[in-house]
């Protein structure tokens, strides 16, 4: 009789312990998985997030044109709840990345060197980030004028754990969305653009101004005529106004102001624009002394400097600003004042310059005066591909940014 109560005891024992151990074990499980769980959205919003960031650096070089309909040139329109998304959430959820082919081209950026679809990221663990370009929902889909963009991007990674067996889920998925605005604002006008107060100039009777297409010398407006009537007296002195060349007669002069054919213009009379472009200069700065470059590239001079060699791409400068003899700017030269910009014998612009007199608040442009002095025969010269390459180098601006869920209004 006692065995026999031995025996029960031990084995009741054996069951609470096997209970317990059992309960520890699936207690373990589940928080392991959902550790995993976690760190798996992690690194799938992470990969969305990097999407965004590459999508971002590819829309300077994208021609507005051609990204909304893709490749194939054929907008196939709004119907699918989710065609802003590269891909759908469900399908997102058992998707494997390597076999992933667009439903539609719409809004996939692609290469027509290589013809080749680059809407697609992989990462080194294995994962993806997949992303689409769409219209801002204030213009028609397959219209853009004010080029600003919606991009979606999709972080996907491959579940890890119990999970990944669910034949509806396999991958851990996020989907980050972003405003993007491709900055065509400093597309010039005018072979020479100013924007300020008013002007102290300085010309020499050989210089050479060539809007071709465009005006020689545009004048944004201001808070009064101040700077263009400073103009025209200067060049009425000088007696270089035969050497100001382009649209119209010589010398070839034009008020700018924002219109159908040039909106970008009205980016320029906003504080809150200058402001953020002004705030995000620093991270450009370079040495005054500039080597040679080969690739276009955009560079920030904080305190002006001496340009005594050849330059490509967009370069920014505040202060007293040299342009030696024979220095080439190949692309844009932006002088934010606070200086004078002097461009020596035989200096050349081709593509567009810049000079503006601006220290922006909250609330105004701030606008002073305009420096500028021209010695000898020296050039400036409009070139539209010029310019063109050189706002490649000025990174899209994100406008806003959020995270989407599969419950939301997408």
């Amino acid at each position: 009789m006692s065995r026999g109560y031995a025996l029960v005891s031990v084995l009741l024992l054996a069951s609470l312990s096997l209970i317990l151990l059992m309960s520890v074990h699936a207690r373990l499980v589940r928080q392991w998985t959902q550790v995993n769980g976690l760190e798996g959205q992690l690194h799938a919003l992470i990969a969305a997030q990097n999407g965004i960031e590459i999508a971002r650096a590819f829309l300077p070089s994208a021609d507005p044109s051609l990204l909304l309909a893709g490749r194939d040139g054929v907008f196939q329109g709004t119907s699918s709840r989710e065609w802003r998304n590269p891909v759908s959430f469900a399908e997102a959820m058992v998707l494997d990345p390597l076999e992933w082919v667009p439903a539609s081209d719409d809004g996939i950026p692609f290469t027509s060197e290589e013809e080749s679809l680059q809407g697609i990221f992989h990462s080194s663990s294995g994962g993806a980030s997949l992303f689409r370009f769409s219209n801002n929902p204030e213009e028609p889909a397959d219209q853009d004028q004010d080029r600003v963009f919606i991009v979606r991007s999709m972080g996907i990674v491959p579940a890890i754990g119990p999970i990944h067996r669910l034949p509806f889920i396999r991958n851990n998925v996020a989907l980050v969305e972003a405003r993007l605005r491709k900055e065509e604002a400093f597309l010039p006008p005018a072979a020479l653009t100013l924007l300020g107060k008013q002007g102290s100039f300085i010309w020499s009777s050989q210089l050479t101004i060539d809007g071709g297409p465009v005006p020689g010398i545009g004048v944004l407006p201001g808070d009064t005529d101040e700077l263009f009537s400073d103009l025209v007296a200067s060049l009425g002195e000088s007696g270089a106004s035969d050497q100001i060349r382009g649209e119209g007669h010589s010398p070839s002069l034009s008020l700018i102001t924002p219109s159908q054919s040039i909106p970008h213009i009205a980016h320029l009379l906003s504080p809150t624009f200058w402001l953020h472009f002004l705030s995000n200069l620093p991270d450009y700065s370079i040495p005054s002394s500039l080597a040679d470059v080969d690739e276009p590239r955009l560079a920030y001079l904080p305190d002006g400097g001496m340009l005594d060699s050849d330059f490509k791409g967009l370069l920014v400068s505040r202060g007293d600003l040299f342009l030696q003899n024979h220095a080439v700017v190949d692309g844009i030269l932006i002088h934010l004042g606070g200086g004078t910009l002097t461009l020596q014998e035989n200096a050349l612009i081709q593509g567009g310059l810049w000079v503006c007199g601006i220290q922006p608040t909250d609330f105004e442009l701030g606008l002073t005066e305009v420096r500028i002095q021209i010695n000898g025969a020296a050039r400036i010269v409009f070139d539209a591909e010029s310019a063109k390459r050189a706002l490649g180098c000025l990174p899209a601006t994100r406008l806003e940014w959020r995270i989407l869920f599969p419950e939301m209004l997408l």
